[in-house]
């Protein structure tokens, strides 16, 4: 693949992620909070709302899997839509994370009320 394609797949691909973080931040936010429905998906789980948003991005994990392996099976790639949303999805939940650990590092997150943390050490 030439640096050119390939650049033009990552601008491709970075669109698509931040077109669908907009989107779903207005579906997803409440009260100016950005992570809402992970902190309320923990206290329905009694759980940190990193291991509800790690609960939530599995199953992009394992749609991926499922693809990956399809296709090392010699089975068809799926189209470039597909793969957008796909793969787009799961880099978007990385990003979600960094967001949530840089709150926590900073000491800004709204759910020290209900969950116990440790402090990331410097």
């Amino acid at each position: 693949m030439t640096p050119e394609k390939f650049n033009e797949l990552a601008n491709k691909l970075k669109k698509h992620c931040f077109d669908t973080l907009i989107e779903k931040g207005e579906q997803y936010s409440r009260n100016g909070d950005r992570l809402h429905n992970f902190k309320a998906a923990a206290r329905a789980r009694n759980c940190h709302p990193i291991e509800a948003l790690h609960g939530m991005n599995v199953k992009h994990v394992i749609s991926i899997d499922d693809i990956s392996s399809d296709v090392v099976a010699s089975g068809p790639v799926p189209d470039e839509k597909v793969l957008l949303e796909k793969i787009g999805d799961n880099i978007n939940y990385l990003i979600l994370l960094y967001a949530m650990l840089v709150e926590i590092k900073t000491g800004q997150e709204v759910f020290h009320d209900t969950f116990d943390h440790v402090p990331v050490e410097e």
